[in-house]
């Protein structure tokens, strides 16, 4: 500990020091009698406390005490002193002072330094979490406004795929209109990539997930990512064989790896090393308070390190909004770390990132642990796509997926019944309940949603099927709720073979 003692008494400086001795071990004095000292000292601010004397030969105690507070606003300054002035120890507690202890009472210094220290702690504790809260609340007004934006794309987007996928069953692969509507869907497919890394950071892609070893799963990225890493960057992967398992989407987590390798490759274009690192972390009521809304408990951490150039302060604090981008144009998106802060608080995880210029950054990602041992998901069986004869009622609000569905479902050989809105579509049913096998509906609808409009319905008609599609993700709907007999989820934008497959896997 650095104690900076501002005092023109050379006697009372040593009485000072005396009595800190007693208390504080492995400490420095810096001793100041005059103003050259004093700004040399200020330069370079290697110290933790500040005792300042109020009588001083070239200035105050409250002027120092200003420089002091304006230079090191967080920094605990005592004031030891032979005036016993109310006044002064009343204007100095306004001005920021710490504490007010007579040169008479020196006994209680080494008390009044602890307390102070420790204040001075607290304070930086709650301002980190302060600001964590408001970084918190920015993310998600953020992620309300991208959410909802990438809804609506992905419904322009279904537009968009489905008449190109239409389109490209009508011409031979020798057409030159073939080329062009085949570059219209690839084109597409980009975007909608796009898209979901807009939902992921807002939280509303949707999440299949099971529980599953990080090891496994990152061992099986490993060959991948040696492969996008140039010669002159080290990989290395450094797991604990012990590792808990997580409650996780894969995809999402896979997702993640690979989107801070790809950064951390850029961040080393003179090469360097990147450490992807596992172990089990267990919180106490006091590491889990260094975190803003995190609960005590054990944790599985992903560490993700590299040896790059860093990112100062202002990087740092918008690194994690969506476009913002530190790359040269037509390079990158400014999506990656937006995508990766929302799939983690998708998956009741936190991150904590240390970075500095020029010794690289280091990303720790804590998800909740759970004893359950992994199982691998099966592989799902394909079949041959097949239409039906049954009657469905499609409620859908926008109208080109409207009438893209209406094309696409009567090629298949259904009989079809649309509806604009949720409660156009319960009018419908109500009038057509015998006929209708399904209702397709999206999810988010003006007049009526689509979870309203399915309980209006299945009060009508317990036993009919639903279909939900939505840009939205199928969380929304309640995940009990996705999985009961009868109800299924499709993500816009779909593949038409898809839509169909998945309404007869509905109807069956």
């Amino acid at each position: 500990m650095r104690f900076l003692i501002i005092d023109d008494s050379p006697y009372d400086r040593e009485l000072i020091i005396r009595k800190l001795r007693d208390e504080f071990r492995d400490t420095t004095f810096v001793e100041i009698s005059r103003q050259a000292d004093f700004d040399e000292a200020m330069a370079q601010g290697d110290f933790d406390i500040v005792l300042v004397d109020y009588g001083l030969k070239w200035t105050t105690g409250l002027d120092m005490l200003k420089k002091l507070r304006a230079r090191f606003p967080d920094l605990p300054v005592v004031m030891v002193t032979d005036t016993g002035n109310e006044e002064i120890a009343a204007e100095g507690m306004k001005a920021g002072l710490s504490d007010y202890v007579l040169k008479k009472h020196l006994q209680r210094l080494p008390f009044a330094v602890k307390e102070s220290l420790e204040k001075a702690r607290l304070r930086k504790e709650r301002k980190g979490l302060e600001e964590q809260v408001r970084q918190t609340q920015k993310m998600e007004s953020l992620g309300l406004l991208v959410g909802g934006i990438a809804h609506d794309f992905n419904n322009l987007l279904t537009g968009i795929t489905g008449y190109a996928q239409l389109g490209l069953s009508l011409v031979n692969q020798g057409d030159p209109l073939y080329e062009h509507l085949n570059h219209i869907r690839e084109t597409a497919k980009r975007a909608t990539t796009m898209t979901r890394q807009l939902l992921a950071f807002s939280r509303q892609q949707t999440f299949e997930p099971s529980d599953i070893n990080l090891n496994v799963m990152i061992a099986h990225l490993l060959d991948f990512l040696s492969k996008i890493l140039p010669e002159d960057i080290d990989l290395e992967f450094a797991p604990d064989p012990a590792l808990k398992s997580v409650t996780a989407d894969a995809i999402q987590i896979e997702q993640v790896v690979m989107n801070l390798c790809i950064n951390a490759r850029d961040a080393m274009p003179n090469g360097g090393k990147i450490l992807i690192k596992t172990q089990n972390v267990l919180l106490d009521e006091r590491g889990a308070g260094a975190y803003a809304g995190v609960q005590p408990g054990l944790y599985v951490l992903l560490t993700i390190a590299d040896t790059g150039v860093g990112m100062d302060e202002q990087v740092r604090e918008r690194m994690f909004e969506p476009f913002f981008t530190t790359k040269e144009p037509g390079t990158g998106t400014g999506l990656g770390l937006s995508m990766v802060h929302g799939i983690i608080a998708q998956h009741n995880g936190f991150l904590a990132v240390d970075s500095e210029m020029g010794k690289g950054t280091t990303f720790n990602i804590y998800f909740p642990a759970v004893d359950s041992v992994a199982v691998q998901a099966e592989t799902e069986e394909v079949h041959a796509i097949q239409g039906g004869k049954e009657t469905i009622l499609v409620v859908e609000d926008d109208p080109d997926v409207r009438e893209l569905m209406e094309a696409v479902l009567r090629e298949y050989g259904y009989t079809v019944i649309m509806a604009n809105d949720g409660e156009e579509g319960l009018t419908l049913f109500e009038q057509h309940a015998a006929s209708i096998a399904l209702v397709i509906a999206d999810l988010m609808m003006p007049k009526m949603k689509g979870r309203e409009l399915y309980e209006h319905i299945r009060r009508l008609s317990p036993t009919v099927r639903f279909l939900f599609v939505s840009g939205y993700r199928a969380n929304q709907l309640g995940q009990d709720f996705v999985l009961e007999k009868g109800v299924e989820f499709l993500e816009k934008p779909f593949d038409l073979d898809k839509l169909a497959a998945t309404i007869r896997k509905v109807l069956v």
